[in-house]
């Protein structure tokens, strides 16, 4: 949901002239190629349906469901829409209100919309994939494109749990699933007592299992294949939840790596060091 605030609401309304249930001077087939050239969605598909499904009714379904990314981008579009009409049209636009709406879209990019990757250790100079990967990731978690980041997400794991084991010189072999890999991971930690509560080796051990299921979703319900995808809300659950066991990954990880990068002669695990 936009952090957009009611006076805020208020001028962007008035601006795009949405009190008589139209935005500007948009037909609906003008307003939908319009929208979709701006942030990619439908805006008359089912989910933006609101009250009277006016045009008007529409955006302000989309910037109640959609991000401060998403809504910032689309704004920006149809407010420099506006700039242009405003001169081909020899109308005038008060600049005080253009500011103030053009001050709007800055304040919510400003914003930070929550769900997003951070980036690793591993990545460049390390891992340049990895880091591709992450901000694929990104991309789709501002659009809320939750189902679309299912299959990147799952391929990161892959290439971020080797790279784990491989900073351990844990054996592996390429075969190997997503949640073999980490149970090597997960099984040494425990055996040099890393871990300092029963619950986090719990927590732990059962992320084995969920990245098996992963494995699944990923091959079954996400676009990796022509599938049936998984719905909104699951998808993002499965993604929120594996991109917290990364945070956690990297923060409990920053400890054992601490000492080590006191060590003059230590150097990180590189692509071609791995052991597969």
């Amino acid at each position: 949901m936009a952090n957009l605030k009611y006076n805020e609401k208020q001028i962007i309304e008035s601006s795009l002239g949405m009190r008589s249930g139209y935005v500007l001077d948009f037909n609906h087939f003008e307003f939908d190629e319009f929208i979709k050239d701006s942030v990619g969605l439908n805006i008359f598909s089912q989910k933006y349906e609101h009250r009277s499904n006016s045009k008007a009714n529409r955006l302000r379904k989309l910037w109640t469901d959609e991000s401060n990314t998403i809504v910032a981008q689309l704004l920006e579009d149809l407010f420099n829409y506006k700039s242009l009409q405003s001169v081909a049209h020899n109308t005038v636009w008060e600049e005080s209100e253009r500011k103030a709406c053009f001050n709007i879209v800055e304040t919510l990019k400003k914003k930070d919309d929550g769900l997003k990757m951070n980036s690793s250790r591993f990545e460049e100079p390390y891992d340049s994939n990895l880091k591709r990967l992450r901000e694929s990731i990104d991309r789709h978690l501002s659009k809320s494109e939750f189902d679309w980041a299912l299959d990147r997400l799952h391929t990161y794991m892959v290439h971020y749990t080797r790279k784990l084991c491989g900073s351990h010189k844990l054996q592996f072999e390429t075969n190997e699933t997503l949640n073999a890999i980490f149970g090597k991971y997960v099984r040494s930690i425990e055996e040099n007592k890393r871990v300092d509560s029963k619950m986090s080796v719990s927590i732990l051990k059962k992320s084995i299992s969920v990245l098996s299921d992963f494995n699944g979703v990923r091959n079954n319900q996400s676009f990796a294949h022509a599938n049936s995808i998984l719905n909104h809300f699951e998808a993002k659950l499965i993604v929120s939840h594996v991109i917290a066991l990364v945070e956690f990954l990297e923060d409990f990880e920053s400890m054992y790596f601490a000492d080590l990068y006191a060590d003059d002669n230590y150097e990180m695990i590189k692509e071609e060091d791995l052991p597969f």
